[in-house]
């Protein structure tokens, strides 16, 4: 089941590896709760949805064009009723001007899994074109939503293509913003600008960038921090600087050498660290929470917790400042997002390893200081 999203972009750590894209890109995670099959009532008739989606393909690959299609069930659906919605995309592609054809003869692929959430079904869509992918999420609300107490279920991470840089500028965060004039608009730091972008015809137009002006060199392993407020103002956290901006209309921002503390959680509110003159930070920090020592990057368990999980040197992984046997083996990166999945809040953790090796997110659990995976990793190239 879909329940949330949240844009992942690691960022690279001497001697620690950090997912390939971050370099040049950032991923879209979404986590999904996928229900074993149980019967439940569902409409009759996915013509409509089908439509939405054969527009939507047709306006990102063109008309006439040769696709591919791959339908998988992530929801409670029965297996009949998955064979009548491939049935009606199939049509409605037909009608758009488009052919089902094999992966190997097509020039788009149209991945879809059938998800739900608690107002109803969820398709969510990867359109595949050369290096190119596009997201595409169609609800599908029905009057009674399916019964979501009791059904047992597992967690799963689904990536999505969401930005690369036109040029070869590590991307440092991005954030979708939401609300004002367009809320199809991406703000994007990277090392000297920060960048908002519009959706114009399904991709990402560039509408204004800010330069970053600095008086001294940035450290190895660059790393920087998007905070979104009201209104869609903003801060841009990075060594020694923080710049303060709004994207509401158009793209304001000011730049000033500071030594202010990072916030640690996506809230202000959210305990502060300070940043060191290197790719980390320094372990201290205000808010209440005790000095955990250098580390990498940090996220509670819980929203609003004041325990916290640290992510430090040699892959391993602190808990409110004390180690605990049985948790080496991780990455650098380490985030906690609010899924209503499972325990309605988990981690997502990197993995260790150097850049010999490919990269994946993990999602996992929290029960006191125990991490217990849930569900697969993900890969990403590097």
């Amino acid at each position: 089941m879909y329940q949330g999203t949240t844009s992942v972009v690691p960022k690279a750590h001497r001697n620690k590896r950090a997912l390939a894209p971050a370099l040049v890109g950032a991923a879209l995670v979404l986590l999904f709760l996928s229900p074993q099959l149980r019967a439940q009532s569902a409409p009759t008739n996915w013509n409509e949805a089908a439509r939405e989606l054969a527009r939507q393909t047709a306006e990102k690959v063109g008309s006439p064009s040769n696709v591919s299609l791959t339908v998988k069930n992530a929801s409670s659906l029965p297996a009949g009723d998955v064979a009548e919605i491939r049935h009606a995309i199939e049509s409605q592609l037909s009608s758009s001007g488009m052919r089902i054809v094999k992966p190997e003869q097509s020039v788009a692929d149209l991945q879809l899994t059938l998800s739900q959430n608690v107002q109803g079904w969820l398709w969510v869509a990867e359109i595949r074109r050369g290096n190119s992918t596009e997201a595409v999420l169609i609800p599908v609300f029905t009057r009674q939503a399916p019964p979501l107490p009791g059904v047992s279920s597992a967690l799963t991470l689904h990536k999505t293509f969401l930005w690369a840089q036109p040029d070869a500028t590590p991307v440092l965060d991005v954030a979708i913003l939401g609300g004002g004039s367009n809320p199809n608009a991406l703000l994007v730091l990277d090392s000297s600008m920060v960048s908002l972008y519009h959706m114009q015809s399904s991709h990402w137009e560039l509408q204004q960038a800010q330069p970053i002006a600095r008086s001294r060199p940035w450290p190895r392993d660059l790393r920087g921090r998007l905070m979104i407020g009201h209104d869609r103002k903003f801060d841009a956290h990075l060594p020694g600087m923080r710049c303060s901006g709004s994207a509401d209309s158009g793209l304001t921002m000011e730049c000033h050498n500071a030594d202010d503390p990072w916030p640690l959680g996506a809230n202000s509110d959210n305990p502060r660290a300070f940043f060191g003159a290197r790719n980390f930070f320094t372990g201290a920090m205000n808010g209440g929470i005790a000095n955990s020592g250098p580390f990498f990057s940090a996220a509670s368990a819980q929203q609003d917790s004041r325990e916290w999980f640290f992510a430090q040197t040699g892959n391993a992984l602190r808990f409110s400042g004390s180690a605990f046997p049985g948790m080496n083996g991780w990455g650098s990166n380490i985030v906690g997002i609010k899924s209503g999945c499972g325990r309605n809040w988990q981690l997502l953790l990197t993995a260790a390893g150097d850049y010999t090796q490919s990269d994946s997110i993990q999602a996992a659990e929290a029960e006191g200081s125990a991490i217990a995976p849930v569900g697969a990793p993900v890969d990403f190239p590097g």
